[in-house]
């Protein structure tokens, strides 16, 4: 899930993905040291504050994220297919405006 957060929002801070993730600080140091250590992740300076650095999904997180989607897709397929045309709108609908939600809570609305 932080690879897809990093690819939907872009790089954003430990902090801002412990939140994000509803984990602790050092669960998210850990967690982004692994990723790190794989090549998915990289840490880059912040532009609006030099002392701190936020994280970023590199071309090889990127291909992670779509092998883990692409099995991902198959196993909802397969669970969403039976769903009638009505209701796979309703839910669509319904994960846009959490989505949103959960983006004005953390300040990733637009214009921030």
């Amino acid at each position: 899930m932080v690879l897809k957060d990093l690819d939907l929002l872009g790089p954003l801070s430990q902090k801002i993905l412990a939140e994000i993730e509803q984990v602790r600080a050092p669960t998210i140091t850990v967690l982004i040291g692994q990723m790190e250590s794989q090549g998915w992740v990289k840490r880059i300076a912040d532009p609006s504050d030099g002392r701190s650095q936020k994280v970023s999904i590199t071309s090889k997180g990127r291909k992670r994220l779509t092998s883990a989607g692409s099995m991902l897709h198959a196993r909802l397929g397969a669970e969403l297919g039976a769903l009638a045309l009505q209701d796979f709108n309703t839910l669509a609908a319904g994960l846009r405006e959490l989505s949103a939600a959960i983006a004005k809570k953390i300040g990733l609305g637009p214009g921030n």
